[in-house]
């Protein structure tokens, strides 16, 4: 019997390291920028120290099979940067190897507990940047980090100059605001100790990031969350929880204009995002079967004056062509009707999905992988109907 609890630990150890490493590598700006390449070798040797498989999935293995062949096949078409077509197949066998043997339940846990710190640790140092800038300057020293320039902390990373979001330890507020929204519908999804604790650190952490497209996400995870409960009897807790949350976003939106600025014509990031948006999709339908080649910018760079894309979706389209653009979105949409058999939990999850890989560089990162290969598993194996009720 303690052989066997020490091993459990083991486990629940071996699972959160897991997790955190996955979370590191799919943003944050030391792991996936400053130390990109380091953290690929390092999570692909560990996955294949603590994961290499006794037995496969074959569903599992075809999916990474078909992504191999994709990968092969546009290198040899194109057969321009080796290195990140490299580096882009260790990240997915590393990631297929992870999910061939990790338990769904308890990476789903781990994730929400690390984002849940990740947003305690964050608050705090986004105050001290909002309130008092100076100090900030004066005491932690600037980072290059490819094109850009950060101040960076164990815990926190500060933008060059600009203070007034919280992006925590991730490349942007953007970027941020999609994982805590993740581990925000895992909490009020799946059975956890402490939801009422999290659910309001995780909406503060995402109300300063005043970021557009997170307030939005927010929104449509508290309607699908209350909708049950609306349609059948109106209770006074969730009414009012309800019209709190309501008032926040129309006092965000009043006093900052997050979300209507964000679509005025003179608005860069809108802009940026448009300008993204269209020329990754006029290429993706020039070479629509074999696309431009994997990490190609020069073709960006020469068309339309742009060093890279923001839509990481339609930018899939334009590397790799439109057909294995479909082929991903089907195995995203099997993975969401696993997730949950409610169809407008299926919508809503469709279009958090869309709005984070059309406006972040998520795609190809591990934890999107990992929901793509999510569809290979049953659905008893992956669903998160199993959540126990919040009582306020």
């Amino acid at each position: 019997m303690e052989l066997l609890n020490k091993k459990s630990k083991a486990e629940n150890v071996k699972s959160f390291i897991t997790t955190l490493l996955i979370i590191l590598s799919s943003g944050t700006i030391v792991f996936y920028k400053l130390y990109y390449l380091e953290t690929i070798i390092f999570i692909f040797v560990y996955s294949l120290i603590f994961y290499f498989p006794s037995k496969i999935n074959l569903k599992l293995f075809s999916i990474y099979f078909a992504f191999v062949t994709i990968l092969t096949m546009n290198f040899f078409i194109h057969q321009i940067n080796i290195d990140s077509y490299l580096g882009l197949m260790l990240k997915i066998t590393s990631i297929f190897l992870i999910f061939n043997k990790i338990k769904i339940t308890s990476l789903s846990k781990n994730f929400v507990k690390i984002m849940v710190f990740l947003a305690a640790t964050s608050i705090p140092f986004f105050f001290i940047g909002y309130f008092n800038s100076d100090f900030v300057r004066q005491y932690i020293d600037i980072t290059k980090v490819w094109d850009s320039d950060y101040r960076i902390t164990p815990l926190y990373v500060y933008d060059y100059w600009n203070f007034e979001r919280n992006n925590g330890i991730f490349w942007e507020p953007g970027a941020y605001q999609a994982l805590l929204n993740i581990a925000l519908f895992l909490t009020l999804k799946i059975k956890l100790k402490y939801k009422k604790m999290y659910i309001p650190l995780l909406v503060l952490a995402i109300l300063t990031t005043f970021s557009t497209t997170g307030y939005i996400i927010t929104a449509l995870i508290f309607l699908y969350h209350f909708k049950n409960k609306f349609s059948n009897n109106i209770k006074p807790k969730y009414f009012l929880l309800s019209l709190i949350i309501i008032l926040i976003y129309l006092y965000l939106e009043i006093k900052f204009s997050v979300i209507f600025s964000k679509f005025q014509s003179d608005n860069f990031s809108f802009d940026r995002r448009s300008i993204d948006s269209f020329s990754n999709f006029e290429l993706m339908l020039k070479k629509p079967f074999v696309g431009w080649g994997y990490q190609n910018n020069d073709v960006l760079y020469n068309n339309y004056g742009i060093k890279d894309s923001s839509n990481s979706l339609l930018q899939f389209g334009y590397q790799f062509g439109l057909i294995p653009l479909i082929i991903l979105l089907v195995l995203y949409w099997n993975s969401f009707k696993k997730i949950t058999k409610d169809r407008l939990g299926i919508f809503i999850l469709t279009i958090m999905l869309l709005i984070i890989l059309m406006t972040e560089n998520f795609l190809l990162q591990p934890l999107f992988l990992l929901i793509i290969f999510g569809s290979s598993y049953k659905r008893e194996d992956v669903s998160l109907n199993n959540e126990k009720k919040i009582s306020w």
